[in-house]
């Protein structure tokens, strides 16, 4: 009897101590998953503000001095005057984080969509980020008005400037670090390795031209369908990207024109969004990067019930200029 008795005992100990094992090694899981998705603190800190650094809580309507170290809920805006600089850390062991260069204007916001995620949009001025490569693809986009930045690891450097009809964006992987860019009808899939890109949009979005500045990478053409068009592109190759709505339905038309190094027409295609159908051919006509201001003699997008498309001529526009910055109107401090 006292045998049965000590066997029994034996067997229900090692069934609890491997029920507790099981235990623990769940929970362990549980954390490590729970760090996993969100890698970010609650609240964000400002470090090494240097020189005339505000900022404006939400809520509130003015700009006022920010402080070393203090924590600061999502939804504040951030500002740096001509000679100043500051940094934000996203996360305790400062593993994320993010430096704002002179004159530069931010706010960070968490994803309406994922309380986990994080949004940084930029109004003017440069930012770096420092990124952890584990981190999920949308833990933090950085959003302008061009097109929004995301899956960022390692080091990248976003640079957002304007005119009073332009936006310009300049982009940086630096090092061994990797982002993807996306906007209206386009989308570079990764930028790494040092590459960088530099993006002028029409403040209309009448047109885009994205200007390979170093490197060898792939732009999708977005077309509405589930096969976006690639276009490979090298150092100081560009893609133009025309948009007008048509007269007749107002559907919107797309016109494509990519250039080499030179300058000289590579390949160029028009669709319409919500048509599957897409013109693409050779350039009947070839231009210099220094005449490319209106797009070139190129098939056309195909018209409602139409199959095969007849030549037209893409619509013109002014190429954007994006030397002079100027103030975007946000109620930002004027230094």
């Amino acid at each position: 009897m006292s045998c049965t008795y000590l066997f029994f005992s034996v067997r229900d100990l090692y069934m609890n101590v491997n029920g507790a094992l099981r235990h623990a090694w769940v929970g362990l899981a549980l954390v490590a998953v729970s760090a996993a998705a969100a890698p970010f603190d609650p609240l964000f800190r400002i470090q090494a503000p240097k020189g005339s650094c505000l900022v404006r809580r939400p809520g509130s309507a003015v700009f006022e001095p920010a402080i070393k170290g203090k924590a600061y809920p999502y939804g504040t805006a951030i500002h740096t005057g001509p000679s100043a600089s500051a940094g934000i850390a996203l996360s305790a062991n400062d593993n994320d984080s993010l430096e704002l260069g002179p004159g530069t204007q931010v706010s960070l916001d968490q994803d309406g969509s994922d309380p986990q995620a994080r949004v940084l949009r930029l109004d003017r001025g440069k930012v770096i980020s420092s990124m952890q490569a584990g981190n999920a693809e949308k833990s933090l986009t950085i959003e302008t008005p061009v097109a929004r930045c995301y899956a960022l690891a390692g080091h990248g450097v976003f640079e957002l400037s304007s005119t009073p009809t332009t936006f310009e964006l300049s982009l940086q992987a630096e090092g061994s670090g990797s982002m993807a860019i996306a906007g209206p009808q386009f989308r570079l899939p990764v930028l790494k390795n040092g590459f960088s890109a530099r993006i002028v949009s029409m403040r209309d979005q009448s047109l885009t031209r994205i200007l390979n500045t170093l490197g060898d990478y792939t732009v999708l053409i977005e077309n509405g369908s589930d096969s976006p068009i690639p276009i490979e592109t090298t150092t100081k190759s560009s893609i133009r990207i025309w948009r007008e709505h048509a007269p007749v339905g107002g559907r919107l038309i797309i016109s494509v024109l990519a250039t080499d190094a030179h300058g000289k027409g590579r390949e160029c295609l028009a669709f319409a969004i919500g048509q599957p159908s897409v013109a693409a051919g050779m350039l009947l006509q070839t231009q210099d990067e220094a005449d490319t201001n209106a797009p070139p003699e190129a098939v056309a997008a195909p018209a409602e019930g139409e199959t095969q498309p007849d030549a037209a001529t893409a619509p013109s526009s002014e190429e954007p200029d994006a030397n002079t910055v100027t103030p975007t109107g946000d109620g930002a401090p004027v230094e």
